[in-house]
């Protein structure tokens, strides 16, 4: 059950997050009659901001603990986002199983605009997906991953990419996700 959250209000809640700083406006944005690459590089505009926000960042942190399991050719990684944490994520290679086991976030997605995710919460995420997340209370966040790799480290690179461009080069040997 997606509920979807007016815009003005994910907006409200981003620039008082960022309070002080100025306000990117990708929220806005999305809804109105932008680009996949306008959004994309809105998106990487607000993440480079996030350096200046408190209880903000970019790529793992201990702010965010990890779980990693592994079974038979499946990754499950699972994230704990506490309450008033702002971040985005990689983009990833191939569509993959979601789930939001407890919490709620706000989440902004050029596939899906603004939405307002409760769990308990199940969806596949599209290949290409980049988020934009701000978690309203504590949240326990798991996705699931088909690969034999078993290294944690490994495993950024192994299912998502950093950037759009990387993401286009490689998008039509990715065929292996379907």
């Amino acid at each position: 059950m997606n509920n979807t959250m007016a815009l003005e209000d994910v907006d409200s809640i981003v620039s008082g997050v960022i309070e002080g700083h100025e306000k990117l406006g990708l929220v806005a944005m999305v809804g109105s009659a932008i680009t996949s690459r306008e959004f994309r590089e809105k998106i990487f505009e607000f993440e480079r901001s996030l350096a200046r926000i408190p209880n903000s960042f970019v790529g793992d942190s201990d702010q965010c603990p990890l779980k990693h399991s592994f079974a038979n050719g499946i990754y499950v990684r699972e994230i704990f986002l506490p309450k008033g944490v702002l971040l985005t994520g990689r983009i990833h290679k191939c569509d993959h199983p979601n789930f939001i086991l407890s919490g709620d976030v706000s989440v902004v997605t050029e596939f899906d605009g603004v939405q307002r995710l409760k769990a308990p919460q199940s969806m596949i995420s599209k290949a290409g997906t980049k988020r934009l997340v701000y978690a309203h209370a504590d949240t326990v966040w798991v996705t699931i991953h088909r690969t034999d790799e078993t290294d944690p480290s490994k495993l950024v690179d192994e299912i998502t990419v950093g950037t759009y461009e990387e993401f286009n080069r490689i998008s039509e040997r990715l065929q292996l996700c379907q």
